[in-house]
């Protein structure tokens, strides 16, 4: 069964309400001030000079983790419902959960689901045919005293300088943890040339006193 089928289903393991997920999406909706009042709770955390944890959740890893909220988790083992090969494929190939049997999805699941409760901020709602499935996990997983943003307040692009938490990288060593780090460090090496990525009206995003290295 995809989850997609599933999103508006009630009584399923504590999932909301097709009409709640959308009103709680219209108070979060990516509004011009939402964005901003983001963006301004980045550069507060960043000029804090404490450890915070901000994430945002891919579609994959929300389809996966709904399903196995409403079909396994804290259920007895003949009541789990296996993943099927729509959630498990693309979770292999996309996420890099390997082997993607149901023993090791659950583990997966159950480790998501608790690195969720200690993030102090998220963006949250920014695909909407997961909206339902999102703001359910959040409920559950998440502490109430954990920042929902839009997306786009972690894109300082759209936001005034002033309000841009890159600026507030200025003097400090950002490590960089990615599959594509080879090409991140090739695109900030060649910014200040002609037709560079942070060139332009994006010219100063990425302070020039950044220490940076990768892995």
């Amino acid at each position: 069964m995809a989850v997609a089928g599933i999103l508006g289903v009630t009584g399923l393991g504590g999932a909301p309400s097709k009409a709640w997920a959308q009103q709680h999406l219209q108070r979060r909706m990516a509004t011009e001030e939402a964005i901003v009042r983001g963006a301004q709770h980045m550069c507060e955390l960043l000029s804090s000079n404490e450890p915070f944890f901000v994430g945002r959740n891919g579609t994959i890893e929300i389809e996966v983790l709904y399903f196995w909220f409403l079909f396994r988790f804290g259920r007895a083992e003949e009541e789990k419902k296996p993943y099927t090969e729509r959630l498990r494929y693309p979770l292999q190939m996309n996420a890099g959960v390997f082997p993607n049997t149901d023993e090791s999805i659950d583990r997966w699941c159950e480790s998501y689901s608790s690195a969720m409760g200690w993030q102090d901020a998220m963006a949250a709602g920014w695909y909407a045919p997961l909206v339902v499935a999102e703001h359910a996990l959040l409920a559950r997983f998440t502490y109430e005293s954990a920042v929902h943003m839009p997306l786009r307040s972690l894109e300082p692009y759209y936001v005034a300088p002033e309000h841009q938490w890159t600026r507030r990288l200025s003097g400090k060593r950002v490590c960089v943890v990615s599959s594509f780090a080879r090409t991140i460090a090739n695109q900030l090496r060649d910014s200040g040339r002609l037709g560079g990525i942070w060139t332009g009206q994006r010219a100063g995003l990425l302070p020039a006193d950044v220490t940076w290295s990768f892995v």
